[in-house]
């Protein structure tokens, strides 16, 4: 290999960034599915508010990327739950789709950058830029997800006799 070991250590520096993001991204995308299930489950349970409640949880979170529950399913919202194109996706006005974000742009760069061991270009510098933003704003949503919006419904659902989402 003729190229600078400096620019190898960028190479890997990068590679090593988008990898861990993808798999990052995969484990939130597990974690929104095993939350849409407990949401499936609980919604036949739930009445009124707190039904209304999971439901409009369980069509925030769908812009994740995880499959549709069964609650949206049922009820025709998916709350655009696999929609997106490379680098996109989510329902309107929703998170990034992190499954979309990790899956297509950050595995696709990553084999990009793998293919030869030569300087990055300024466009595949850009892409990886944007993909990487991409899924720090998909993750930055989850957590917030998590530990914001989820916290209150379980309040709700303690409050209604349920048992909590994990």
């Amino acid at each position: 290999v003729k190229t600078p070991a400096l620019v190898m250590q960028q190479v890997y520096g990068l590679t090593k960034s988008m990898y861990t993001g993808a798999v990052d991204a995969q484990v939130a995308a597990q974690q929104v599915q095993g939350v849409r299930d407990q949401i499936a489950a609980l919604v036949p349970k739930a009445t009124g508010a707190v039904a209304q409640a999971l439901t409009d949880f369980d069509k925030k979170i769908g812009s994740m990327g995880a499959a549709p529950s069964g609650a949206a399913a049922a009820g025709g919202r998916a709350g655009g739950a696999g929609r997106g194109g490379r680098g996109g996706g989510g329902a309107p006005g929703g998170p990034p789709n992190a499954r979309t974000a990790a899956g297509s742009a950050l595995s696709g760069l990553t084999n990009s950058l793998q293919a030869a061991d030569v300087q990055p270009t300024t466009n595949q510098l850009s892409a990886i830029n944007a993909a990487l933003q991409t899924f720090r704003q998909a993750m930055a949503s989850w957590t917030t997800m998590k530990t914001v919006d989820l916290v209150a419904l379980n309040v709700k659902l303690k409050a209604a006799g349920l048992e909590a989402i994990k």
